[in-house]
């Protein structure tokens, strides 16, 4: 009867692993300077409390803080301890932007009342 139990319960603890090891590599990180470095992202539409807000947009993160972005114009950027800080003529933003194992970039800001969210990929992939 023990041997039985034994054997159920690292059976119960074996499925447990596996079906938790997909949700480990799907958790998401902050962002580093490494991550934007040099590099373009391409993002979906940004949705805006769930509802369409802006089109696809491409955003460059240069060296030295140097921003482009489309529809927000040039500046500056930062990682900080909020996220990624992006400063422009026209917009100062903080987006708690994650990057998950697979790639995928999200993209979180508060905007006024609600919250605009994207996802999105480098530009050349």
């Amino acid at each position: 009867m023990q041997g039985n139990m034994q054997r159920v319960a690292f059976s119960c603890l074996a499925a447990f692993a596996i079906l938790c090891t997909p949700i480990a590599n799907a958790i998401a990180d902050p962002v580093t300077a490494a991550d934007l470095i040099g590099k373009m992202l391409c993002w979906d539409a940004y949705f805006f409390n769930r509802s369409k807000a802006f089109d696809p947009s491409k955003d460059t993160y240069g060296e030295g803080g140097k921003f482009s972005g489309e529809g927000v114009g040039e500046g500056t950027w930062a990682i900080t301890p909020d996220g990624v800080k992006i400063d422009t003529e026209t917009r100062h933003l903080i987006d708690n932007m994650q990057k998950s194992p697979d790639g995928t970039f999200t993209s979180d800001l508060k905007f006024g009342s609600g919250r605009l969210k994207a996802t999105g990929k480098y530009c050349n992939q």
